[in-house]
């Protein structure tokens, strides 16, 4: 939510006159209807020919969460280096900077609908699309993968050959098997262990029983956080697929999962590199570390897979 009034307050600062005093319009009701936790607000601002209507439940959210926590970090001018939502600031002004300049350049048309998903393919029937990212939609707790297969296939443009279907896997892997578990925690033991000895011995003289055992326990806590990042599920993935008949049902509609990946990565912050993509994370830097684990709001165990039209 806290997001939407970034969005205002930025454009408010790059537009003059009678939309100036309309945003500052918007962004005072917007405000009002955020703080009211209690009660749902819905909005209609007219720009000419622009309708922009809002909807909010009485619920929160981190605006972090919707974006490349890395990317964001990577903000070196503004906010201090470790204010994070100041750097949002200026990473979002950029990001909108650059989409309103595609915007001028470019002719494109936007078409929103709030429609179930099966009944949304149906009503695209005669159009063809050159890539379709379908989110978790996938997932069993949703429409599954045999149906989203079958369902967006037909929407792929035959006449590109490099159409693509995206789908997205949350709910896959419930958890690591105990076994696998074991020897990834092991793995990550293993390597943070020399940090921490070195730590440990160059403080030594301020160690006692207690705060030993509390920096075992941080150390068990932070292994443990490590442990999907660094677990190696592809394997457990194909089993997956598998056994949900995904790739049955690709051949039968005429699509074939993409080996190497040509647009988003096979998991969160692994290389799109082809000799890479099937690498675990790296994580040996520590603000890294910090950003994906403490700030950022992957499982990863997500999984993406693309898949495209046999010819």
């Amino acid at each position: 939510n806290a997001i939407d009034i970034t969005i205002h307050i930025w454009y408010s600062m790059i537009v003059t006159g009678q939309q100036w005093d309309k945003c500052i319009e918007i962004f005072i009701k917007l405000l009002h209807g955020k703080l009211d936790l209690q009660t749902r607000k819905d909005f209609l601002f007219e720009f000419g020919k622009l309708r922009i209507y809002t909807h909010f439940s009485p619920k929160t959210s981190d605006p972090l969460s919707g974006w490349d926590i890395l990317s964001v970090d990577q903000v070196n001018h503004g906010a201090a280096n470790d204010d994070l939502y100041g750097k949002l600031f200026f990473y979002l002004r950029e990001q909108f900077g650059m989409f309103i300049d595609r915007l001028q350049k470019l002719t494109i048309n936007f078409n929103l609908y709030d429609e179930d998903a099966l009944k949304l393919c149906k009503k695209f029937k005669n159009k063809r699309f050159d890539r379709i990212y379908v989110n978790n939609l996938s997932d069993e707790s949703y429409i599954g993968i045999k149906t989203t297969l079958t369902e967006f296939r037909p929407l792929l443009n035959v006449n590109n050959p490099n159409a693509t279907l995206i789908t997205l896997f949350k709910d896959w892997l419930n958890s690591i098997p105990e076994s696998d578990q074991g020897k990834t925690m092991e793995g990550v033991i293993y390597k943070k262990i020399d940090k921490y000895k070195r730590g440990w011995a160059h403080n030594s003289s301020l160690l006692n029983a207690n705060n030993v055992m509390t920096k075992i326990s941080n150390f068990i806590i932070e292994a443990s956080n490590e442990v999907n990042a660094l677990y190696d599920h592809a394997q457990e993935f194909e089993k997956y697929m598998e056994k949900k008949g995904a790739n049955e049902t690709a051949k039968q509609v005429g699509l074939r999962r993409r080996t190497i990946h040509k647009i988003v990565p096979k998991r969160v912050g692994v290389s799109m590199k082809e000799d890479e993509q099937n690498n675990v994370l790296s994580l040996e830097d520590d603000r890294d570390r910090h950003l994906r684990f403490d700030v950022g709001m992957q499982t990863f165990l997500e999984r993406y897979a693309e898949w495209e039209i046999v010819a």
